[in-house]
């Protein structure tokens, strides 16, 4: 039986590819992992920070000033929220219900119009995350297909220049 070095190359190369695709679905679907903790995380964050009791306090961010560490003319609240010492944090005296969460301390952003992260009564933090773009939920698509043409592709170059040398016509 002969060898038909061109079938066999091609044979490899559609192995491999093979191959190749499966281990790029493999980094796909961790990729996809991290991508649905990233957005579950800004949504948690989201749904927090868009409960009126919170708004309530982006606003007196916004409209209030601080005199003796309390906001003046805080008419949303019995019990207004104080800065800590650095002016980065609020604390309460009493924890804020929100939804399943209990806050205990929200920590002011750098523009000083909103927050950037909460504190729970577990100890937990919930942190600003930004949420993944659709270009985040395309990429990981793009691994299965790099998986096949890139082992696919150098099996058949090689083959090719292995082919030209070894089998010349005359």
């Amino acid at each position: 039986m002969a060898f038909n070095f061109k079938e066999g190359m091609r044979r490899l190369s559609l192995v491999l590819g093979v191959v190749g695709a499966g281990i790029g679905a493999f980094f796909a679907y961790l990729g996809y992992q991290s991508l649905v903790d990233a957005y579950r995380s800004a949504e948690r964050f989201h749904n927090v920070l868009s409960s009126p009791r919170i708004q309530s306090f982006v606003g007196g961010l916004q409209n209030h000033h601080l005199v003796d560490n309390r906001w003046l003319d805080d008419s949303n609240s019995d019990n207004p929220p104080k800065r800590d010492q650095g002016g980065k944090w609020v604390d309460q005296d009493e924890d804020i219900k929100v939804g399943e969460y209990r806050i205990t301390r929200m920590r002011i952003d750098p523009q000083g119009t909103g927050f950037d992260q909460f504190e729970l009564e577990s100890g937990e933090s919930i942190d600003k995350t930004p949420a993944p773009s659709v270009y985040d939920w395309l990429l990981p698509l793009a691994w299965p297909v790099l998986g096949f043409f890139l082992p696919w592709g150098a099996v058949r170059t090689i083959g090719w220049v292995a082919g030209g040398f070894a089998f010349s016509r005359g």
